[in-house]
């Protein structure tokens, strides 16, 4: 494949107005359901799929694969909500990236190859974060209607009565005095 020198003046300017984009992406706005997506409080409709492709890709268990678990929306909630911190909003400027990526991607791996890896990389992470996160709300579910969690062996968190049994090793609370709250404090 031989790239023109047009062809490589506009994928480098789409590449650098994604990466630099509006300034903040912080202050996204919703969007309305459609038939492809559905009301999406951070991502993009066009990011939304994009990510549910990626995520049958990367990740492909039965949930995933039925639209049991969906990952993007989990990603559009773990946005939207809780991770409004600028590390998490340079994600999404990567992610603008990576997708401008996949149309040149074999071209890519043979020009760089550890370049191709951290792309690769960078996908399976985002895809991962949706999946495995509790973005889905397991924590709030009874564990008979967790999807996730189960299939990865974790019984979800413990309640505030829960202690470990007494074989477990247990930290010496007179070395954690900084971090340990006094009783009746």
């Amino acid at each position: 494949m031989t790239v023109t020198r047009r062809t490589f003046i506009r994928w480098t300017s789409l590449s650098l107005g994604a990466l630099v984009g509006p300034w903040s992406i912080a202050g996204r706005k919703g969007y309305a359901a459609t038939k492809d997506s559905p009301e999406l409080e951070f991502l993009t409709p066009s990011e939304y799929r994009y990510l549910n492709k990626l995520a049958r890709e990367v990740i492909p268990d039965e949930p995933v694969l039925s639209g049991e678990v969906d990952v993007a929306k989990n990603i559009d909630r773990f946005f939207a909500q809780t991770n409004t911190a600028p590390d998490f909003l340079i994600m999404l400027r990567f992610l603008r990236l990576i997708r401008l990526a996949d149309p040149v991607f074999p071209l890519l791996q043979r020009i760089s190859p550890l370049l191709a890896e951290d792309v690769i990389s960078f996908q399976r992470t985002i895809c991962f974060l949706g999946y495995y996160s509790d973005a889905n709300g397991e924590a709030d579910l009874p564990a008979e209607k967790r999807v996730v969690w189960p299939r990865l062996g974790y019984d979800g968190p413990k309640g505030e009565d829960w202690f470990p049994p007494d074989k477990e090793v247990q930290l010496d609370r007179s070395i954690l005095k900084d971090r340990v709250q006094e009783e009746g404090a």
